[in-house]
């Protein structure tokens, strides 16, 4: 069976055509949409986890720096108390003992 030429089709085949060729197209277009919606979801989704990732390092690294300065006033208050220089190379368990002791003391007093 040979396809005819489109010329001499019946005008209800050739509207069917057109019919199938235009839900043909639709289906094209619901597709790439859904794929579409479904990236940007996700787009989405991975900039709030990244966001949040984000905040919480800041924040550990806010943390950090806090406690470090804690222990660089513990440090420099056991060290003029003592006067000794616990920065200096030859650091005995004595001093780093009297500073950790001076930082519990202040974590007690706030």
């Amino acid at each position: 069976m040979e396809i005819a030429n489109f010329q001499n089709w019946k005008i209800k085949n050739k509207f069917l055509a057109a019919l199938y060729m235009n839900l043909a197209l639709l289906l094209l277009l619901s597709f790439s949409l859904i794929w579409s919606i479904r990236s940007q979801k996700v787009a989405k989704e991975n900039i709030v986890i990244n966001s949040e990732a984000i905040f919480y390092f800041m924040d550990g690294d806010m943390m950090h720096e806090g406690l470090r300065g804690d222990v660089i006033k513990a440090t420099a208050i056991y060290e003029r108390a003592n006067n000794i220089n616990i920065t200096s190379s030859h650091v005995d368990n004595t001093a780093v003992i009297g500073a950790a002791n001076q930082l519990q003391n202040l974590a007690n007093i706030n």
